[in-house]
């Protein structure tokens, strides 16, 4: 962008297997189950931070093996090995109602999200990290996504990602030789069972198979994690089809139709690929992948530490704070955080995270003017604190945003503090996020602070999954003058964002009435991206570069 240092990806950029998609290597988890898990540990390392109530071994081993593995994709894909930009954050529940607890989800093992500050995934940790655990699983299979999310610049079709994801998932370590490839899925099992229809399992570009059942038909799902996993497996291990992964991620990418784009690149119909795919099952012969690695990456780089009381409490708070409900739904929850907050507040006073904690309680709640009083209160006793400044300028920018009641003084005053804290907290990504789009509701111009905001988000989120982001950040372009940078953010998502608003279109009553369960913020929909998109392409008109 323009000296900005904005990395452009071209989808017509040649590609050895598609960069991360292609060979990778895998860790593993090893680790005592049954050992004390009283005490709670903080595992520090350049690229991730554990915290969990597992014994000092398991904990340093999971964030070795979590390095190792990371080192692993880096060199396979090519790609430079930086750190993360922000680590990886982990939290480990002690079981399954201590997962729910966090995110409210009683039929997961683990969750990936993008957090306020840092890329979060929350695990059972119940089983350890042993081999057969589903903690080890989940672990891999979530940090999977991650890597997918943020370091690629295509969009993968649902199914693709989710079976590669069961694919890397797969691995086994044995002091310093990794494979990859056994058949350890725990959706393997569902292949004895009647299969899903493989043309909506290759349909599914944006969203899962429609449910022929319930909204939450558990087999239906439990089926579309199975093929997929096989899928990718043979894909991968077929060297004619891996050879041509990179047309057909391309093809999607350019917005044909999924079932012609798979048939198109790979050269085969549907029906043939699924045939295909019964008797490679059926052989029960599974190819793998497996090198050698030296193990010198991580020496000397991690740091363990058990937490004292008052750490405990506050990393308590600090798991729940993605995962606060809004809605009449999550009342419970909200009651039970707003009782953690006054508790730990009464023994340690308003520090940092706790006035965080109030701030999206209150939002939550959608008390709009609690949470800007909040915010203030931490930010004048943490005036330096990035936590401190980010819950403060967040309560301006969504009262503003949410409120009905809209006061342009809210967007200046949640703009000062972002920069406040984009001087001290550079790469945190609410604030890179939040503070562009600041100048989208006063329609001031742009400054040079705000276009190196655009450009981070945009290094920091590749994917075209991040769609509102990316529209939101080529408005901000198209506001500075930098026009052709607006043009080539519209086109990054455009195939996307189309494909996704014509999805949403096509959903049954169930998943509608899913979709709009009141138990999140006020969200952007697809049908909100279409309309964004089609007024950017207005204004845009044909000034764009073909």
């Amino acid at each position: 962008m323009r000296g900005h240092n904005v990395q452009r990806f071209s989808l017509h950029t040649p590609m050895h297997c598609v960069g991360l998609y292609c060979l990778t290597a895998l860790l593993v988890f090893t680790g005592t189950t049954g050992q004390s898990r009283a005490d709670w540990y903080e595992v520090k390392s350049e690229n991730f931070v554990f915290y969990g109530d597992v014994s000092e071994d398991t904990a340093r081993r999971l964030v070795t093996d979590l390095e190792i593995y990371r080192s692993a994709i880096v060199m396979l894909s090519g790609q430079e090995a930086g750190p993360e930009v922000r680590p990886v954050h982990i939290f480990g529940a002690n079981n399954s109602s201590g997962l729910r607890r966090l995110t409210g989800r009683a039929d997961i093992a683990g969750l990936y999200t993008v957090g306020d500050d840092y890329p979060i995934f929350v695990m059972d940790t119940s089983e350890g990290f042993n081999d057969d655990g589903d903690s080890r699983g989940v672990a891999l299979h979530e940090f999977a996504h991650h890597v997918i999310r943020s370091h690629t610049s295509y969009y993968y079709p649902l199914w693709y990602n989710e079976g590669f994801a069961e694919y890397l998932a797969s691995f086994i370590a044995e002091e310093n030789t990794v494979t990859i490839g056994q058949p350890n899925s725990y959706f393997a099992s569902s292949l004895n069972d009647r299969w899903m229809d493989i043309d909506d399992v290759l349909s599914a570009v944006t969203r899962y198979p429609e449910s022929k059942g319930s909204r939450r038909d558990g087999e239906m799902r439990y089926q579309f994690y199975g093929i997929t996993w096989l899928a990718v497996h043979y894909i991968q291990n077929t060297k004619e089809m891996s050879d041509r992964l990179p047309d057909y991620i391309s093809a999607i990418n350019e917005g044909l139709d999924p079932i012609e784009a798979f048939e198109s690149t790979f050269e085969m119909t549907t029906e043939e690929f699924r045939l295909a795919l019964v008797r490679y099952h059926r052989t029960n012969r599974y190819q793998v992948i497996r090198f050698t690695f030296e193990e010198e990456i991580i020496a000397g780089q991690i740091t363990v530490r058990k937490l004292d009381e008052r750490e405990e409490d506050l990393t308590t708070i600090l798991s729940r704070l993605e995962f606060i409900p809004f809605g009449e739904n999550g009342q419970n929850r909200r009651d039970d955080m707003r009782k953690l907050l006054e508790e730990t507040e009464a023994k340690y006073g308003l520090l940092p995270v706790i006035g965080d904690g109030w701030v999206s309680l209150e939002l939550a709640e959608r008390d709009y003017d609690a949470a800007v009083e909040r915010g203030e209160a931490v930010a004048a006793a943490h005036p330096e604190d990035s936590t401190a400044l980010r819950a403060v300028a967040d309560a301006y920018f969504h009262r503003y945003q949410w409120g009905d009641e809209k006061d342009i003084e809210d967007v200046k005053q949640a703009r000062a503090y972002f920069a406040r804290q984009l001087a001290i907290d550079p790469t945190n990504p609410t604030a890179n996020d939040h503070y562009p789009t600041t100048f989208l509701y006063d329609r001031e111009v742009p400054d040079e602070m705000a276009i190196e905001a655009v450009a981070f988000m945009v290094n920091y989120q590749r994917s075209p999954y991040y769609m509102s982001m990316y529209l939101d950040m080529a408005e901000v372009m198209l506001l500075a003058g930098y026009l052709e940078d607006s043009c080539w953010l519209v086109d990054h998502v455009e195939i996307l964002v189309r494909n996704s608003a014509r999805e949403a279109a096509e959903r049954t009553d169930d998943e509608e009435e899913e979709a709009s369960e009141d138990n999140g913020p006020p969200h952007i929909t697809d049908e909100n991206n279409l309309q964004h998109l089609e007024r950017l392409k207005s204004e845009l008109g044909d000034r764009c570069p073909s």
